[in-house]
């Protein structure tokens, strides 16, 4: 946090303390094994520890690298300046009030109704779900340190008496000023949908603000969204959707110290994004990557109150996903990665038994479609292993650019079994059919 507002002396501080734990806490790791204390959960304390170190790694060289460029003269920095776009990112970071995020189906649906009217003014859900994000910013993210800005300058700091102290508050109600008043046109007047072509305008790096939009749900710390966005600027724009408002400021870190411009963040009920918060058929790709299964059991049975792939869940899915085209081209895609196939093959029942209200499938493997619309060849891209549920394909493997993956990346995941366990993976890939 320190870092992102360019306060390097108290960055460089905090870091160091980190590095001086976490070679302690290996060092006392080392001494417990060696001493035949070893555990069944050793290799949780192990991959805590790495996963630390990854993390100490990536912030100290954005640390490390902002105190050199901070030392050099002005005239001799290239490549954007000192800051990552803090306040920018801020404005593509949307924290849902709990009572929005848990909101029932009948009231998703009938934001959904309201949200095929037009943007205008005139209303007041919108304008009220602003100031809530707003204030939630203020909050939980500090967004008054970074309207503030960096330390002020020596002359400034030898300031003294109230005078000091009115033109700071009086500079920082200023930029909060023009924050929310940018933050309002991405989401404000008659409706709670966000306003997409808002949201990414004046993104450095984000060519067109009617780009595809691709989701990823239960993002987790976002190493994947952000490389995948990374990767795609100027092509597609990006929204990684996360529960925990802990693991959104993880992801908010790796945007800001990648300087990743077309990715927006979520925070909230992934359900609620989908029908409440996204204009209907606006979607291009969603991703569901390693979702929890509800029967650790092994009991394809089993249910969960808080399992979030639900029936409601696709049916929202499907309303946000874009329409397929005539002539069978187009239509938004579901995409989901697990490394259960017990999960799998019931993901993909479910979704084979979901239904419109005239009887009509809701959704069909994408690789079917192809092959129809390629007079029965399948693509190279579709030609792996695979097994049917319900009608829906279950591929065994991993998905490529072909599923939307456009990079690999080393998930926490696949490091979690790196030593040989649950390393298949099954992923299902369907197409919005019309309802």
């Amino acid at each position: 946090a320190y870092a992102l507002v360019a306060r390097w002396d108290e960055a460089m501080a905090s870091l160091a303390l980190a590095e001086r734990w976490h070679a302690a806490a290996v060092e006392e790791s080392k001494a417990r094994e060696a001493e035949g204390g070893e555990d069944g959960n050793s290799w949780y304390a192990q991959l805590a520890l790495g996963e630390a170190k990854r993390e100490l790694n990536r912030i100290g060289s954005h640390v490390r690298s902002g105190l050199a460029r901070a030392k050099r003269p002005p005239s001799s920095i290239s490549g954007g300046g000192l800051l990552p776009d803090t306040r920018g990112a801020l404005c593509r970071t949307f924290l849902l009030p709990a009572a929005t995020s848990t909101a029932p189906v009948a009231a998703a649906a009938a934001s959904r109704k309201r949200a095929r009217a037009s943007d205008g003014d005139g209303g007041k859900q919108g304008d009220a779900l602003s100031q809530s994000l707003f204030d939630t910013l203020r909050r939980a993210f500090g967004l008054d340190t970074a309207c503030a800005g960096p330390s002020p300058a020596a002359d400034e700091r030898a300031e003294k008496g109230g005078k000091a102290k009115r033109r700071k508050a009086e500079a920082l109600a200023s930029q909060l000023q023009l924050f929310a008043a940018r933050y309002a046109k991405c989401v404000g007047g008659s409706s709670a949908v966000f306003k997409m072509r808002h949201v990414f305008a004046g993104a450095d790096g984000c060519r067109g603000t009617d780009l595809p939009l691709c989701v990823e749900v239960c993002s987790g710390n976002g190493d994947w969204a952000v490389a995948q966005a990374a990767a795609t600027l100027g092509s597609f724009n990006w929204l990684a959707a996360e529960l925990r408002y802990d693991r959104v400021w993880q992801i908010l870190s790796r945007v800001l110290t990648g300087k990743v411009a077309n990715l927006a963040l979520v925070g909230g009920n992934a359900h609620a994004l989908l029908g409440r918060h996204l204009r209907p058929g606006s979607v291009s790709h969603v991703f569901v990557n390693f979702p929890e299964p509800p029967h650790h059991s092994g009991d394809a049975n089993a249910e969960s109150a808080v399992e979030l792939l639900s029936p409601a869940f696709f049916k929202s899915a499907h309303a946000a996903l874009a329409p397929i085209l005539k002539g069978g081209e187009g239509g938004g895609r579901l995409t989901i990665l697990s490394d259960s196939r017990t999960y799998s093959l019931t993901l993909a029942r479910l979704l084979g038994a979901l239904h419109g209200e005239a009887g009509a499938p809701l959704f069909a493997s994408t690789h079917t479609l192809l092959a129809h619309l390629k007079g029965g060849g399948i693509d190279q891209d579709w030609a792996g292993a695979r097994e049917d549920s319900g009608g829906v394909a279950v591929h065994h493997g991993v998905p490529g650019r072909a599923q939307g993956h456009h990079v690999r990346v080393a998930s926490y995941f696949d490091r979690f079994w790196e030593q040989g366990q649950h390393v298949e993976r099954y992923f299902i890939d369907v197409t919005r059919l019309p309802a």
